[in-house]
């Protein structure tokens, strides 16, 4: 791939990891999810044939079908909308969408989706917005502000707003996925690419480092069976 090797590697690690599990969001599915799950957004499709492999039953939606459903049965998957999934009432125990919600203009009407299918949470990953004043004093910010795909710019608070408008309490919030804050000064320092991003995830797990993540994972139960956060 030609053109600028920073933006390239971005590229290349953005799309290897599309849709791929992440152990964070696993730990929070495997403790808080019901037994009976619905992946909105699953892309290829990996957290339906993980949960499947743990005895869930898993199903996967996505607007575009993607050619590593074939890995799995292929009942477990359906090519759908998130504002009109093809499901009956309290068909799952919980849905999960990451990275879903920001690509959608109007997230309430997915989540009041959600709310008819699943009788017991979700368990939503978005974007985090709302960029820590030391970054900001440095002149950095997030990549996802540069995706044109995105519709929805969530903060914690604005997140939290509309799961409690669409009938949801949080029982359970963190950031994930660290801002690699080391990277542009490795690279001002000529460190290439290729040695530069290794070495700035190792600082980044330094101890007493400050850590941001750039992703807002939450847990939401239904109104009737939720607790506040």
């Amino acid at each position: 791939m030609s053109g600028n090797p920073d933006r390239a590697m971005l590229r290349a690690s953005r799309l290897s990891s599309w849709g791929q599990v992440h152990p964070r969001r696993l730990r929070a599915v495997l403790k808080y999810a019901g037994r009976s799950v619905l992946d909105v957004g699953c892309s290829s499709g990996d957290y339906v044939r993980l949960l499947r492999a743990r005895g869930y039953r898993a199903v996967g939606l996505d607007l575009l079908t993607d050619a590593r459903w074939g890995q799995g049965s292929a009942s477990s998957y359906v090519a759908g909308n998130a504002l009109s999934l093809p499901f009956a009432g309290e068909s799952f125990d919980t849905v999960i969408a990451f990275e879903t919600l920001e690509h959608l203009e109007r997230p309430e009407w997915a989540l009041a989706e959600f709310h008819r299918v699943a009788r017991k949470n979700v368990i939503l990953s978005v974007p985090d917005c709302e960029t820590p004043e030391a970054l900001l004093r440095g002149g950095l910010t997030y990549t996802h502000w540069r995706d044109h795909t995105h519709r929805t710019f969530f903060s914690k608070a604005s997140l939290l707003q509309v799961l409690g408008a669409s009938g949801y309490q949080a029982v359970f919030y963190e950031r994930i996925i660290p801002v690699l804050v080391d990277y542009p000064v490795l690279r001002s320092l000529h460190v290439p690419p290729n040695l530069a991003y290794p070495a700035a995830r190792l600082l980044g797990k330094l101890p007493l480092r400050a850590r941001y993540g750039m992703t807002l994972l939450v847990v939401a139960e239904r109104e009737e069976v939720g607790r506040a956060l």
